[in-house]
């Protein structure tokens, strides 16, 4: 069953936590990344991690990969030093595909990972430096926009 496109996207500690629903387009892909840029300029520099929560995620069109590019320009040079994909059960092989094809070969598993599970996301982010703030000792659910 398809979902209505959302996202959510919110700094804990020295992780953006970033959560995607349904088919992402331009107009969200767009937005996301504003917001994405607002909570990263708050950390001044320092390195971070990036965990995307994309259970739910219905791909994306196919309209969006100049967006994408651009965010992914961005992020590096404003220090996201390591990524993990969360793909969930539903689908997982399909989103890895996705992923591996959209990623080429930045897949580096020293950076950029991919997992079925959140637990399996943070025990990676948190072996390579990054927490969650205390308020979150887990990931928190996220509001949707």
């Amino acid at each position: 069953m398809s979902r209505p496109p959302a996202f959510s996207t919110t700094l804990s500690g020295n992780i953006l936590i970033t959560e995607l629903v349904g088919t992402i387009d331009e107009v969200n892909a767009r937005k996301l990344f504003n917001n994405l840029k607002e909570q990263i300029l708050t950390l001044n520099g320092a390195p971070w991690g990036n965990i995307l929560l994309a259970e739910h995620w219905e791909l994306s069109a196919a309209k969006i990969d100049s967006i994408l590019l651009e965010i992914e320009i961005w992020v590096r040079q404003h220090h996201r030093t390591h990524l993990v994909f969360i793909v969930g059960e539903q689908h997982a092989q399909i989103k890895r595909f996705t992923l591996k094809q959209y990623l080429g070969n930045n897949l580096k598993k020293d950076t950029i990972m991919i997992y079925n599970s959140r637990e399996e996301g943070m025990r990676w982010l948190n072996q390579h430096g990054f927490s969650l703030s205390t308020q979150h000792s887990n990931l928190p659910v996220l509001p949707l926009d």
